[in-house]
């Protein structure tokens, strides 16, 4: 199975609802393992659509192959600027290129470049809660950080 030819027939299917994928690979005894991500969350529904769009367009008894697709973690970096868009206003982590963590508000985006509030911790070390208040705002651009997560609260 071809890599590229599959990725093909994924994208129109995938950009009229809004998904795009973020990852795949094929091993050598054909495991298929595609990441896909969206401008909004992503459901188990949405996976087992996909799964069933890749297996209507390739025949498993012309093609022997393993198929597992899954939502992107969200414990896992960001690894393109289009994810980032369900997240604006939201409170990240981010790893500067000085391998500096810091944790920041994603305001807007134009392009590649990041507008963020820095969120900065008010109060002492001995402080028993964090307490944060808006710092400064920042534009860096999607290339020069080594990672940016998403913080999760509960």
């Amino acid at each position: 199975m071809n890599k590229n030819e599959i990725l093909s027939t994924l994208k129109t299917y995938l950009d009229n609802k809004n998904m795009f994928v973020v990852g795949m690979s094929i091993s050598g005894d054909n495991l298929i393992k595609i990441t896909i991500d969206g401008d909004t969350r992503v459901t188990l529904d949405d996976c087992i659509d996909v799964t069933k769009h890749i297996e209507n367009q390739y025949d498993r008894d012309t093609e022997d192959y393993e198929l597992r697709v899954s939502s992107f973690g969200i414990d896992k970096p960001m690894e393109t600027v289009r994810q980032l868009n369900k997240v604006i206003g939201d409170e990240l982590l981010i790893k500067l290129p000085d391998g500096e963590e810091q944790r920041a508000r994603l305001d807007s985006i134009e392009g590649n470049l990041l507008h963020f509030t820095w969120r900065i911790k008010k109060g002492g070390v001995k402080q028993k809660a964090l307490v944060f208040k808006d710092g400064e705002k920042a534009i860096l651009p999607f290339e020069s950080l080594n990672y940016i997560k998403e913080i999760i609260c509960f």
